[in-house]
């Protein structure tokens, strides 16, 4: 007579942060590789004092660095990444020379800060930090570690696999997580093609509170100078995965001119039609404008073009959309646009209506500073007199 028996796995690297076996995809929320340039349109930088950035070509790497007591160089993606509840998140990020410094203060993970120079108060996320008294791994909510945890010299995945971590060198940092609000996160390097768990942290049920205000973070790399001798490191790749891929479940929301059209008379002059931001505190909403609207409805041709911080010539009064992380603004006819990356475009023939889909890696952000991004959808007719309808739909998670 067979028996049956409960076959049990060990808990592993092979397991996401919920416990369950590693077989689903990831869904990429974000690829950042420095092959050809720093990013300039994913990742911000803040220099304080003579803190410095430079991007190296040949290492698609850039180095972070100090000269003085004082001095800071931040980077921080401008848009957050979202959180899925009930899947684990997965973090990857490239970088070498984390070795322990004097007077120096290295970071690199998925957390923020507060907007306000030196972008040092309320600390919120997980991370990696590199002091003079070791490397710790760390959480950190809303300016309180709840952890901190010294990483050992020496990692080990099974009892006879003993490896002294080199901080100098190359390293492929992995953090995972379950929120919630209460779940467990873990730091490992990958060596090898195999993953060594240097800290685990497990709030369920050991802790009264949620252990970071936010699950939706940034990726961000820092450098501090406390003391005299400068400091530097390097940071290269980077990724965020949600483990079992994304639901479009967020809510729909739209704006429309509500029958007011933009008179667009001037050929060749580029004007506002509408324009739209994250609102203060709403960073950690997770935006995808789904389509937008035009409709010319006199005999005019024009040109559109949806721009990422275009310079904006006379004042745009911005509202906020009910139940939404949005603000947004339509234009009168008043305000006029230059400049700005231009993220996609189109012609409209006259008295047609085009509505118009965009999907782009690049979605609303703020800057370390706290300055949101703008995307504005401009017009520029081809002949004169255009009457031009608005209208636009998005998507957000929060």
């Amino acid at each position: 007579m067979s028996v049956l028996k409960e076959v049990l796995f060990s808990d592993s690297m092979s397991f996401d942060a919920f416990g369950r076996l590693r077989t689903s995809g990831i869904t990429t929320e974000i690829d950042l590789k420095q092959v050809h340039d720093g990013l300039p349109l994913f990742i911000d930088t803040e220099l304080i004092g003579s803190g410095n950035r430079v991007w190296n070509s040949e290492e698609a790497s850039s180095t972070l660095s100090t000269t003085n007591a004082g001095d800071a160089a931040v980077c921080q993606t401008f848009q957050r990444f979202n959180y899925q509840t009930g899947k684990s998140q997965q973090i990857l990020m490239t970088y070498e020379r984390f070795a322990p410094q004097a007077g120096i203060i290295k970071r690199i993970g998925y957390f923020s800060s507060s907007s306000t120079s030196p972008f040092s108060a309320g600390l919120d996320g997980i991370f990696l930090e590199s002091t003079e008294d070791g490397v710790f791994a760390c959480i950190c909510k809303n300016g309180t570690y709840i952890k901190r945890d010294l990483v050992p010299p020496v990692i080990r995945r099974f009892e006879r696999s003993a490896i002294p971590i080199n901080w100098n060198n190359s390293n492929i940092l992995e953090i995972d997580f379950e929120w919630l609000g209460v779940g467990r996160t873990r730091f490992a390097l990958i060596i090898d093609g195999l993953g060594y768990v240097i800290s685990e942290h497990l709030h369920a049920n050991n802790y009264e509170k949620i252990y970071m205000t936010n699950p939706n973070q940034n990726l961000r790399w820092e450098i501090r100078q406390t003391g005299a001798t400068p400091g530097s490191f390097n940071f290269i790749c980077s990724t965020v995965g949600s483990e079992g891929g994304i639901n479009e479940i967020g809510k729909v929301l739209a704006i429309d001119d509500d029958l007011v059209s933009l008179s667009a008379s001037s050929i060749g002059t580029s004007y506002t039609a509408m324009s739209i931001r994250l609102k203060a505190g709403a960073q950690g909403s997770f935006v995808d404008i789904l389509n937008f609207v035009l409709f010319g409805s006199s005999n005019d041709s024009f040109l559109w073009r949806m721009v990422l911080n275009p310079t904006i010539t006379g004042t745009l009064s911005f509202v906020d959309s009910p139940n939404s992380s949005i603000q947004y603004a339509l234009g009168n006819g008043s305000q006029t646009s230059s400049g700005g990356i231009k993220i996609d475009s189109g012609y409209i023939e006259a008295g047609k209506s085009l509505t118009i889909s965009s999907k782009n890696a690049i979605r609303l952000g703020k800057k370390i500073n706290g300055v949101s991004d703008i995307v504005s959808i401009i017009v520029k007719p081809i002949t004169s007199n255009l009457s031009v309808y608005r209208a636009m739909k998005w998507r957000e998670q929060i």
